[in-house]
């Protein structure tokens, strides 16, 4: 005969399979309150728990395995483009949600290439419609943020067609270090991080950075990195 308790853990159990599990990471305390009442206020979404150090959100994410991941744009402990490179390496299958309280175009296309699903307004009206759609393994863009991306977007090049082999690199004679600088700015390092890992001075990957921009034919690094994405230069 099976007792009411184990009914009840049998039923808990059932419910939380059912539920879209949420950890956050969030290291300004009224945001994490706010965000943790509204998920758990949620029917079919739980939110099984949160830090503000992205070290020790990572113990815990790789412990409870949860479905989505919401993590702020701004850490203090850790850059988060880097702490979500980090975790996809770890746990390729988890769904990641980037938070922002700015309306940043070149956040959101370095949080979609560093590996996250989705770059959310901090607002509860859209919070629940995010972690939905990326859930879903649909990609989500806040509609005030996705029309600041877009028209980065260069017009599509009708000479790269999938049909003839990539020749992108002869296309726009990069050299293997402009590549190399390229590649870091596609995954959302800065110029004193990209000197620090390629071994060279800030003025030499300014250089760098100004002769990429050049050959490319674009005017600032956003539209660089937007480029090299769409046409898979790195």
């Amino acid at each position: 005969m099976v007792t009411s308790k184990k009914v009840k853990s049998s039923w808990e159990n059932s419910m939380m399979k059912k539920s879209i599990t949420v950890y956050l990471i969030e290291d300004y305390k009224p945001a994490k309150t706010e965000f943790r009442e509204v998920l758990n206020g949620l029917k079919d979404i739980c939110c099984i728990g949160n830090s503000d150090k992205v070290k020790e959100g990572l113990k815990a994410i790789i412990k409870q395995t949860p479905d989505i991941l919401l993590i702020d744009i701004n850490l203090k402990d850790m850059n988060t483009l880097y702490a979500i490179r980090r975790i996809k390496d770890l746990m390729p299958e988890l769904k990641i949600i980037v938070l922002t309280s700015e309306n940043k175009s070149l956040e959101a296309v370095m949080s979609l290439s560093a590996g996250a699903l989705g770059y959310c307004m901090k607002e509860r009206d859209v919070l629940e419609k995010a972690i939905r759609t990326v859930y879903s393994g649909a990609c989500f863009l806040d509609g005030s943020i996705l029309g600041y991306v877009l028209k980065y977007l260069p017009p599509v090049d009708e000479s790269m067609s999938p049909d003839k082999p990539n020749t992108a690199d002869n296309k726009y004679m990069l050299s293997k270090r402009e590549l190399e600088v390229l590649k870091y700015l596609v995954n959302g390092k800065n110029n004193l991080e990209i000197s620090e890992e390629m071994f060279i001075s800030v003025y030499t990957t300014k250089a760098y950075i100004g002769n990429i921009l050049k050959k490319l034919s674009v005017s600032d690094r956003l539209k660089a990195v937007v480029k090299a994405i769409r046409e898979q230069l790195v």
